[in-house]
């Protein structure tokens, strides 16, 4: 807890490590970022660790100072011929709906395991599957998860997020859903992209977040290299960008930013 009245910081909860059954390591949970619910209590999830030992929505009790694991994945199992590995969920962190329900993702699992958007009511304490996301393959029939990002939630009351695979051409998109009517939508498609050189690279786009604008802000990149680019037509635009990039709510010791910007439903349609 951080107490700005002051600047005093302050442990207030702990998390115990997770442990592999098989060779007895510890690690860590990866705890999330926090979310506020209605009910006053503050959610997120662990990509490890809970009573499967595949992630958990946790939730913390600011006026009791009380940590609770609220429910718990599963641990998602993979059989080859000569191999048996297990691996988590890894839920994303939640977000709070105008229906009072918390959504997050998960980069595995779900129909098709290439990932799930999922609701969690607090007052139940329930997961339910609310959309799956499907692997994509590449020209050599290579499997590949698209990896959703976590959700944003829009003016429009959509939630929004990316992928980094999938869609036309398998170079990420933006989708959006409507938790009003449960529908899964890609709303724009990344292209492949190419620096000032021409040399061709993958957007990987971020997680979204929204401005005082009403739109949706969010960051493509080359590992280390930012560019500014619109969702809605990907074109490479180098321009500067103030130092250090607060537009984000990111610091960026670089040269050139990326952003890209969608208006709520106006570009929306069914996959």
């Amino acid at each position: 807890m951080f107490n700005p009245d002051g600047n005093t910081l302050e442990t207030v909860a702990n998390f115990e490590n997770s442990y592999e059954d098989e060779y007895g390591y510890a690690y860590s949970g990866l705890p999330s970022a926090l979310t506020l619910g209605q009910d006053g209590f503050l959610y997120g999830t662990t990509s490890y660790g809970g009573e499967h030992k595949g992630g958990s929505v946790f939730s913390f009790d600011p006026i009791n100072n009380k940590l609770s694991t609220a429910f718990s994945f599963d641990l998602l199992q993979e059989e080859g011929i000569d191999y048996s590995y297990s691996y988590s969920m890894a839920p994303s962190a939640l977000t709070l709906a105008n229906n009072g329900l918390l959504y997050g993702i998960t980069a595995a699992g779900g129909e098709y395991n290439g990932g799930t958007l999922f609701s969690f009511d607090p007052s139940q304490g329930d997961v339910t599957i609310m959309a799956n996301f499907e692997p994509f393959f590449d020209a050599n029939g290579y499997e590949y998860f698209p990896s959703p990002s976590s959700l944003t939630l829009g003016n429009d009351g959509i939630l929004y997020g990316t992928t980094s695979g999938g869609g036309d051409g398998n170079f990420g998109t933006i989708f959006s859903f409507d938790p009003n009517s449960n529908s899964l939508s890609t709303a724009a498609n990344f292209d492949l992209l190419a620096d000032e050189n021409n040399f061709p690279f993958l957007s990987s786009p971020s997680n979204l977040n929204l401005g005082s604008d009403g739109l949706l802000y969010g960051t493509v990149f080359d590992q280390s290299i930012y560019y500014f680019v619109r969702a809605d037509n990907p074109v490479i635009n180098q321009a500067p960008v103030p130092e250090p990039l607060t537009l984000l709510g990111t610091i960026a010791a670089i040269n050139f930013g990326v952003f890209f910007k969608k208006r709520g439903k106006k570009a929306a349609k069914k996959s």
